[in-house]
């Protein structure tokens, strides 16, 4: 199941990456969004559930929660991104959000690898490589975001600076998402070893 979610994960990030790459947050975009995030949600009780019902696992019970949570807390910052954007009506496409889809799409990927690679526990050095990766992507993504302020205030449209102050919120949410994700896998990879 963890697989499914991490799947639900690249899923929505790459759709993200390709709005933000054309521009274009329509409301067909949200709609998907949507759905992927209520399937996680569904996967996320699911998870939850099971691990109630089942005796011996292979994680603590605790960290299975806060895993499947977590992932879940990313689809929605995905989807909480493409509404705001629709919403708020962003028109303008900007050279550095095209930099950050790429890197969002970056981390998705990432972490879709990392969760493939949980299955063997000989993997745990590889597994934890790619975890600094993430981290690695999520600092890139805030430097992004860095960049776009100051170009924002040389902007004269007051609205244009809020709606983009929102948005840039939006991300700096997502990016701490993936953090903690993959802070809650190196954790238990600890408790493994």
């Amino acid at each position: 199941m963890f697989e499914k979610q991490a799947d639900l994960i690249q899923k929505a990030g790459i759709m993200l990456n390709k709005a933000m790459q054309e521009g274009q947050y329509e409301e067909s975009l949200v709609n998907k969004l949507f759905t992927l995030a209520k399937e996680c949600d569904d996967l996320t009780l699911s998870i939850i559930q099971k691990n109630q019902e089942t005796f011996i696992t292979p994680f603590d019970r605790e960290d299975i929660q806060q895993f499947a949570n977590a992932a879940d807390d990313i689809v929605d910052s995905i989807l909480n991104i493409a509404r705001s954007a629709r919403l708020l009506k962003v028109k303008k496409k900007r050279n550095e959000l095209s930099r950050l889809g790429d890197t969002i799409e970056k981390s998705v990927t990432r972490i879709a690898e990392i969760v493939n690679l949980l299955k063997n526990k000989k993997q745990a050095t590889a597994i934890l490589k790619s975890c600094h990766k993430v981290k690695r992507f999520k600092n890139e993504g805030e430097l992004i975001l860095d960049e776009i302020m100051p170009e924002l205030l040389n902007d004269n449209d007051i609205g244009d600076i809020f709606r983009w102050k929102e948005i840039m919120d939006k991300f700096r949410d997502l990016l701490r998402s993936y953090e903690k994700y993959v802070l809650i896998i190196e954790t238990m990879l600890i408790k493994m070893v």
